[in-house]
């Protein structure tokens, strides 16, 4: 028989008629690889009688007999030294398991080797076993997976004994099972000590039963009085012991201290080390005060309504955290009880759907891809491997599935598993190959081994459940094919529900050095085989292997190598921070900056799978704190206060830069202020008008400090650390310049999160305004140091050698952007970095002096700061175009228009997840239905025929139009030509202006197909043009290099306005038309209709006495807009209906004839004869009015007379079988020309350069 891995004890005292119903649980598992101890504690019923028959039938099962009682913990401690499994399991007898407890738990564990211990949910009984279950109210966790439990046990029980494996491994390490001294709570010691070297991998299943009865141990127990004396003894073991961290062990003292007083915990925690405190005892707590915080708020969040004894509840947490934010801002608690730094609210998840909606594959999409290959130098062979256990092959189905799709077909899977393959058709298939590793220590050696016997140019290892995206393998080896630079790479990603569903999306940045250092946002990495053998290959750190080999690669590499596809190809089974250990993944940064050889200490971060890192400085360098001022005493004191009690760097030296202060009291502080502590500040006057680049520029030139901080006047010091945390980062060698945290004073709302180009207004922060210091931000981004392309802060540290290289800062400078340019410069002489760790408070009022000056003085003034801002601001939009069109710390698929980050849903752009280069790309800014026919429906056609690709802005709500901005247009690099479809606002018209300036070479197109000068004041769309409407119309159109229009009467009408203009008419999608048809003579009379929406309450004016005269010969059907004065005489009125529902719905009414009136006026004559073209594809004859669009087309013509219209319809009433020929006539000439496929290629030409 094959070793067992599993011991399971079973502790027995006059337990027989239990001991069988046990063993039947037992029996009845679905894993099978381990052997059962009854330990009979000299029982004086039947249990020997008991053991025996199951001995007899099972050979896993052996029996012990103690001479005399050793009680209950002297029972179950002797069977834990006759057992010698790695995983051990104690089930008192009376307790039962439900069939998969070992499957779910043991392979919970052989998949995750950091966990110490695993356990199942469960429930009570009181006798009846086939009792409904009862909801898990106990356990703090709503989900299976890899969870910590420490804090939350300190203040509940919530692991039966019965119910938890524990690894023997570990249990040796912490000191063994179950000692003698906690009778009560042995099993409760016993989960707190593995808590501490490893976390718990948790089963959220109602799989076990814990059977109450007056005869359990546990009451025995209880009967002896012991259970307060050991709950304070434990508390006492756990704070008296260096195994907890010291925030826990406090947490401990002071549950103690709740337990005896009743008091709230948040009262205990917020009085130990109070003012009130001796100083060595404050000084004790004071040390650790900030993580006591976080773990208590942590417990209650936890065991709030479920512990006994525990009255706080989750505002007392909350408003503990509040508390913690205001006065000690570097320590949060942001991801309490499943919230992760990836979370994403619903409405994420709504906006990702569109997303995909709108990143659609075509079947044409294949032979373009095979287009682009031939193109290759090679073709690279990808090598996919996947570690799974057997609880994973339902999930690794998923993934055999999904990579057997790829139309990529140069591509090897190798499975890593414990058991050879259950399937042997998996073997059969050529590209699959199965390999075992047995236990987790070989799969380093089989997956390496793997890597190097098979031929193939690029890696990736892939959690089991992995789905590919349609086309991403072959995206991947685009990317290594046609950049020979990079030598692995990664893509953005999401999670895969069962139900197929894609939510939870990853848009990540680029590769971010110090970002990557603070948290795995990187994921499952591609990366060349050469590569990946010079990073050592596969990890050894299973709670972090794809962590720790991004890190590998990175310091093999170097950043630059890393290429970063902005585009979802992964669907993960899980979210990602599920897949890592936090002390696997601070393990692989401890590794990280050993083999860079920097000197420094990872410690936790505030969120799960975040961490930072203390670099280990030898040097304390001098700093000058250089802040500007003039008058604004309302600002400097508390600024200088704040600095001068909080600030805990010794070495920091404040230069206070004068320019011209008039206030008597201000001078009066200012010389107090000097007097007072002439060795911690010093002045300096600056003559003439107040210019703070300047300022800063003179009192740098006059420092000696090594380190400069350039700080703006509104801000204030909220915490002692907040230089030494600047440091930090700012003494390495690779570092510029470090800026900290801004919040708002009060709200402590985020004020300043680091810089991204091209975020609104321009150079913006995200989720700043109402965000607070609390939330963990996109991917945890907000707790996470992060490299930024500029830094527009109100405080910046720098080396003072750097800032005199770049020549300081730019005197012409507004205020706005004096920061952002200079750091811009500064960036060439390394990262710029910001930072959480380090948070002031900013007023953000401008630091400018405010003057006693006249309202038309305030006025010029203000109009005067405006032009030289304006003309700032062009200037370094011309520097920073190439940040602007890629910013590395932003994703291209976050929205820019806004604070919060959001998924730019409004732009869907087809060369993002389609890069076939030597196709033109056009942006698309169309509106309404009209922009489908002029640009969204050509766009398409031009994609399906691979003859281009196109980014469109799109509304779902044409009255929410948004514009698009600069930093839109310039970040969908490569495109030739802009095509702004009746873009006649003052918004379009700056737009458009910029782009002249900005990207002269982008061809300007404007589209427009109606003469938006004109609109009939019967439409209900008279009111939405204002009087100036022509000359808007005239800029916009004069902005633009070429215009297209769909008539003649269009072109008439701006050819004074533009000297390129080209007639395209509209045309028919066949795509959207062709497969709907029509019948005819469907119901007794014919059926006569229209079809429009709500501006034509004119036109159909004109009809209204020819449908009252006709509506008892024949069957009126309206579609869309019906007047009140005409529904009594109409037989169906349909309602209008979405762009994409129109075909068919149009073609459903199924009409006899058609009609089309128009009122004769200048914007009808300018109409297209869109409508004739839809009517006339489903064979429908048209009776219209003769108007300009509908001339030509073989129709019948009136002249709006009621008596023509009525002869009209007569006519072909009394002919229906001429009628229906007339419809197939004007069918025959809508498919001779007005069929839109047919003429793709003209309109590429009429629209591109």
């Amino acid at each position: 028989m094959a070793e067992h891995r599993i011991d399971i004890i079973i502790p027995c005292y006059n337990y027989a008629h239990f001991l069988d119903e046990c063993l039947v649980a037992i029996a009845a598992q679905t894993r099978g690889d381990y052997q059962v101890l009854v330990m009979d504690n000299a029982s004086t019923d039947d249990t020997p009688e008991v053991a025996a028959r199951w001995m007899a039938q099972d050979s896993r099962i052996r029996y012990h007999r103690n001479d005399t009682n050793l009680g209950a913990v002297g029972n179950m401690k002797r069977g834990y030294e006759l057992t010698a499994a790695e995983y051990v399991v104690i089930l008192p007898a009376d307790d039962l398991w439900g069939p998969t407890f070992l499957e779910a738990t043991c392979d919970g564990l052989d998949a995750h080797p950091e966990c110490s211990y695993a356990y199942t949910g469960w429930h009570t009984t009181h006798g009846n076993l086939d009792a409904p279950e009862q909801p898990m109210t106990w356990i703090p966790h709503d989900r299976s997976g890899v969870v910590e439990d420490m804090a939350s046990l300190i203040i509940q029980n919530y692991i039966p004994l019965s119910f938890g494996v524990f690894r023997r491994s570990m249990c040796e390490k912490v000191g063994g099972a179950y000692p003698l001294f906690l009778p009560m709570l042995g099993d409760l010691y016993l989960w707190m000590r593995l808590a501490a070297v490893g976390p718990a991998y948790y089963v959220n299943e109602n799989i076990c039963r814990l059977r109450m009865h007056g005869a359990n141990e546990s009451f025995a127990l209880h009967a002896t009085g012991r259970s307060a004396f050991d709950h304070i003894h434990l508390l006492d073991l756990v704070f008296q012991s260096d195994q907890w961290p010291m925030s826990l062990r406090l947490l401990a003292k002071a549950r103690q201290i709740q337990l005896l007083t009743g008091a709230k915990l948040v009262d205990i925690v917020s009085s130990l080390g109070s003012k009130e405190a001796m100083p060595i005892f404050k000084d004790y707590v004071d040390a650790a005060r900030d993580d006591l915080i976080v773990v208590t708020a942590m417990a209650i969040r936890a065991c709030s309504g479920r512990a006994a004894g525990l009255s706080d509840t989750l505002h007392d947490a909350n408003a503990m955290l509040a508390r913690m934010a205001a006065e000690k801002t570097d320590t949060l608690a942001l991801n309490l009880l499943g919230q992760t730094p990836d979370s994403q609210s619903g409405a994420m998840n709504r906006d990702y759907e569109s997303f995909l909606n709108a990143r659609n594959y075509l079947e044409t999409d294949h032979t373009l891809l095979q287009r682009v290959m031939r193109r290759w130098p090679q073709e690279p062979r990808i090598h996919l491997l996947v570690h799974a256990v057997a609880a994973d092959y339902g999930l690794l189905a998923d993934t055999l599935d999904s990579v057997a799709q790829q139309p990529y077909p140069l591509w090897t899977l190798t499975v890593l598993a414990p058991t050879p393959c259950p399937d042997p058709a998996i073997e059969d298939v050529a590209n699959i190959e199965w390999r075992v590793a047995p236990t987790h220590r070989d799969v380093k050696r089989v997956c390496d081994t793997a890597v190097t016997e098979n031929d193939c140019d690029i890696i990736a290892l892939l959690p089991p459940g992995s789905r590919l995206d349609p086309f991403c393998l072959w995206r991947i080896a685009h990317e290594f094919a046609t950049d020979a630079s990079i030598g692995a790479c990664y893509s953005d990603d999401d999670v895969s529900r069962h139900s197929d569903e894609r939510v939870e999306p990853r848009f990540k940045p680029d590769l971010l050095p110090d970002m990557l250092a603070a948290t795995d946002y990187v994921g499952p990495l591609w990366i060349r085989r050469t590569v990946y053998a010079a990073a050592g290959g596969c990890s050894e750190l299973p709670g972090a292997h794809f962590y720790d080999l991004t890190l590998r690669v990175l310091d093999q590499i170097g950043a630059p190598a890393i290429g970063h596809v902005p585009d979802p190809l992964l669907s993960l089974p899980v979210s990602p921070h599920v897949l890592i250990s936090d002390s696997d993944a601070m393990a692989a940064v401890q590794a990280h900056l050993t083999r860079r050889g920097v000197s420094g200490r990872v410690r936790p971060g505030h969120l799960h799978a975040t961490w930072r890192i203390e670099y280990q400085h030898s040097a304390t360098p001098s700093v000058e704190i250089i802040i500007p001022f003039r008058n604004r005493l309302e600002y400097m004191a508390p600024l200088l206060e704040s600095l001068l009690n909080k600030t805990d760097y010794a070495d920091a030296r404040i230069t206070l830069v004068n320019n011209a202060s008039d206030d008597a009291d201000v001078l009066a502080w200012l010389d107090a202020q000097l007097s007072a502590n002439p060795d911690r500040i010093q002045r300096m006057d600056i003559a003439g008008a107040w210019n703070i680049c300047r300022m800063f520029n003179a009192a740098v030139a006059a420092s000696e400090a090594e380190f400069i901080v350039l700080m703006h006047n509104d801000v204030q010091v909220l915490n002692g650390n907040w230089l030494s945390r600047l440091l930090n980062h700012g003494q390495r060698p690779e570092v510029a310049a470090v800026a900290p945290r801004l919040v708002t004073p009060g709200s402590q709302a985020l004020d300043f999160t680091g810089s991204v180009v091209g975020l609104a207004p321009f150079i913006g922060s995200p989720d700043t305004g109402e965000r607070t210091m609390l939330h963990p931000g996109y991917l945890g981004r907000q707790q996470a140091d992060v490299n930024c392309a500029v830094l527009d802060s109100a405080v910046l540290l720098m080396r003072r050698e750097h800032f005199t290289a770049i020549g300081g800062m730019d005197e012409s400078q507004h205020l706005s952007y004096a920061g952002a340019e200079m750091t811009q410069r500064l960036a060439g002489h390394g990262r710029l970095i910001w930072t959480p760790w380090s948070t002031l408070a900013h007023y953000d009022d401008d630091a400018q002096p405010r003057e006693a000056i006249g309202i038309v003085e305030h006025e010029a003034e203000q109009a005067n700061n405006e032009l030289a801002r304006l003309k700032q601001e062009r200037q370094l939009i011309t520097r920073c175009l190439p940040l602007i069109q890629h910013d590395p710390s932003w994703n291209p698929n976050l929205l820019l228009g806004h604070q919060d980050t959001r998924i730019d849903t409004g732009c869907a752009v087809g060369w993002r997840h389609l890069p076939v280069d030597d196709m033109p790309r056009i942006i698309a800014d169309p509106v309404s239905g009209a922009g489908e026919y002029r640009v969204t429906g050509p766009l398409r056609a031009a994609r399906r025929a691979g003859k281009a690709l196109g980014a469109f802005f799109s509304y779902p709500d044409t009255r929410k139009r948004r514009i698009p901005t600069l930093a839109d247009l310039i970040r969908l690099d490569g495109a030739r030509s802009f095509v702004l479809h009746h873009g006649f606002s003052n918004q379009h018209i700056q737009l458009l202006q910029q782009l002249q300036t900005y990207a002269p070479k982008l061809l300007r197109v404007a589209s427009m197909d109606d003469l938006a000068t004109a609109v009939p004041e019967k439409s209900n769309l008279f009111g939405h043009w204002s009087r100036d409407t022509r000359s808007r119309v005239r800029s916009a159109i004069g902005l633009c290099d070429r215009l297209i229009v769909s008539t003649k009467p269009l072109a008439e009408f701006a050819r004074h306005m533009i000297d390129d203009i080209r007639v395209v008419p509209n045309r028919l999608e066949w795509a959207r038309w062709g497969h709907v048809a029509s019948h005819r003579r469907v119901s007794a009379k014919p059926r006569i209709g229209w079809a429009g929406a709500m501006q034509h309450a004119g036109d159909l004016a004109l009809i209204r006495e020819a449908i009252i005269e006709t509506h008892q010969e024949a069957d009126w059907v309206f579609f869309g807009m019906c007047p009140d004065d005409i529904k009594p005489y109409v037989r169906e009125v349909h309602d209008w209906v979405n762009f994409d529902d129109y075909p068919e719905k149009l073609a459903s009414l199924h009409l006899d004839l058609a009609v089309a009136p128009l009122e004769i006026n200048a914007f009808n004559e300018a109409k297209s004869n869109l409508r004739l073209l839809d009517y006339g594809l489903l064979g429908w004859p048209v009776v219209c009015t003769d108007v300009e669009p509908y001339r030509g087309a073989p129709v019948t013509r009136v002249n709006n007379s009621s008596r023509e219209w009525i002869d009209a319809i007569r006519a072909h009433l009394n002919d229906l079988d001429a009628t229906a020929k007339a419809g197939d006539r004007l069918r025959e000439w809508v498919l001779a020309d007005y069929i839109l496929e047919d003429h793709v290629d003209d309109w590429l030409t009429q629209h591109l350069p």
